[in-house]
């Protein structure tokens, strides 16, 4: 019994890792999380005023919407 739920446990975990896997991996690709990435590294390079960096990434979100 000690050893089927070990099993078990051990099955989920390793689904779990490939799920996790997969969903980062499917994380570049998506348009919506590039533009956060862009958002992010604006923000932190940002010598000015950081308001630009926001109209950016509603830009390039409300872009990614109409290429849909």
């Amino acid at each position: 019994m000690r050893e089927r739920i070990l099993l078990r446990l051990e099955n989920i975990a390793a689904r779990m890792a490939a799920a996790h896997e997969a969903a980062v991996q499917g994380e570049g690709r998506d348009p919506a999380f590039r533009c956060v990435r862009e958002y992010e590294r604006c923000r932190r390079e940002a010598r000015g005023a950081r308001f630009w960096c926001h109209i950016a990434m509603m830009v390039c979100l409300v872009g990614s919407m109409l290429r849909r």
